[in-house]
């Protein structure tokens, strides 16, 4: 039989090494008693208090401002609009090139560009410097507070609604199967204003579904007193000017308790203060108008896109389009109707882009300026005969590089 006193000393290493890796062996430590290596202990470089906040997502922004700016850009200048392709339509926007270059709906994402340049004038710098990255990161945070500010208008709109009419039966806006035309008031407000509410055919066609309502459909309570001019040429006129839509944009704008006007001033800061907004838009009018008719409609859903219910983005779409191929002088008396009745006696506070006390020239001063500059060489280039030269301020043109980083 073998003896340990046969085999040689290296041997004997070799036979110590080897139980001393099977000794120290996971499955080992985990089966011996007293034997199991403590936790492995991280570098306090590495940990993470359980109270610290969640990192920041944007570099040059902070979360609060942006989901402020994205709020209020819902309210006032396109409810449900898609950020990121709005950066990068303003971003890459070549100031060489003129706007009949460029298509309508790029010539509508630079207008909401140059809109949230108003209310972020480092935003341009912001993503020169950070490229797609920050891209993603701003469209997101800005998302986030479009969609945080539509929820939130649309519960405030519910609750409001109790206050604003005698209504028989009771509104009750978890009960949506008594809203809508089955509701005898509430059908008459959102009754097509191409049809007749009174007439018991068209109305119970309305009640039983045999007429279906669209979204190129605007309710009777969009002209004043419900009622629609007689002759069609006379829409334009009255469009859009509802009492109900304004208690709806008061209620948003200066807060619920303006809306009814027992607090017309309100007392505490509302959406337009916070903002320094004291004149309508037209999306701003749209907005109001579109969240009466889901309120008081028996649609259970607000939804933006066609999943088998009413399509809120295309229908808000369609009140904007409408009010923007007013002509000048028709526009112009909407807004100021709206103006008057929703943001009366608000007066604005100015404020001025400044460093360290001095003047400082914004991106959108840039951008108009290129514009302009822009204008001015294809006029002279027509008056010549000659091609159009022209060059951005700084002699450079912009750059997709930093969306592709």
């Amino acid at each position: 039989m073998p003896s340990s006193l046969s085999r040689s000393p290296s041997q004997d290493r070799r036979s110590r090494r080897q139980s001393r890796r099977h000794m120290h062996s996971p499955s080992r430590a985990r089966g011996s008693r007293g034997r199991s290596r403590p936790p492995r202990q991280h570098s306090k470089s590495r940990s993470t208090s359980p109270s610290a906040p969640p990192p920041k997502r944007c570099r040059f922004f902070e979360t609060a401002e942006l989901h402020r700016v994205g709020a209020h850009h819902a309210r006032t200048v396109n409810a449900f609009a898609n950020f990121r392709a709005v950066l990068i339509a303003g971003y890459t926007r070549d100031p060489q090139r003129g706007d009949d270059e460029y298509t309508d709906q790029e010539n509508c994402l630079l207008d909401e560009y140059m809109e949230l340049c108003k209310r972020l004038p480092a935003l341009h710098d912001a993503l020169t410097q950070g490229g797609q990255v920050e891209i993603d990161n701003i469209a997101a945070e800005l998302s986030s507070g479009a969609s945080n500010a539509r929820g939130t208008d649309v519960k405030t709109i519910k609750s409001a609604l109790v206050d604003w009419g005698d209504w028989d039966p009771p509104y009750k806006p978890k009960d949506r199967h008594s809203l809508g035309f089955q509701h005898p008031q509430f059908g008459a407000l959102l009754c097509p204003a191409t049809m007749d509410w009174s007439d018991s055919e068209e109305r119970l066609s309305l009640q039983n579904g045999t007429t279906k309502v669209t979204v190129e459909d605007f309710g009777r309570f969009f002209f004043p007193n419900n009622e629609p001019p007689r002759v069609p040429v006379d829409f334009p006129e009255t469009f859009a000017r509802s009492e109900l839509g304004v208690q709806a944009g008061r209620a948003i704008f200066r807060g619920p308790s303006s809306s009814t006007g027992d607090d017309p001033v309100g007392h505490r800061s509302g959406n337009a203060q916070l903002n320094n907004m004291c004149e309508a838009t037209i999306p701003a009018i749209a907005w109001p108008l579109t969240l009466v008719t889901h309120a008081i409609s028996s649609n259970t859903v607000f939804t933006a896109l066609s999943t088998g219910g009413f399509n809120y983005r295309t229908f808000y779409n369609n009140i904007t389009k409408s009010i923007y191929g007013f002509d000048a002088e028709d526009r112009a008396n909407l807004l100021a109707w709206w103006t008057g009745r929703v943001f009366g006696g608000m007066e604005p506070k100015m404020v001025k882009a400044t460093c360290n006390g001095k003047p400082r020239e914004t991106m959108l001063e840039k951008l108009k300026a290129a514009t302009a500059q822009r204008k001015r060489a294809k006029a002279a280039a027509r008056a010549t005969g000659s091609a159009p030269v022209g060059a951005s301020p700084g002699g450079t043109t912009p750059s997709t590089s930093a969306l592709d980083d």
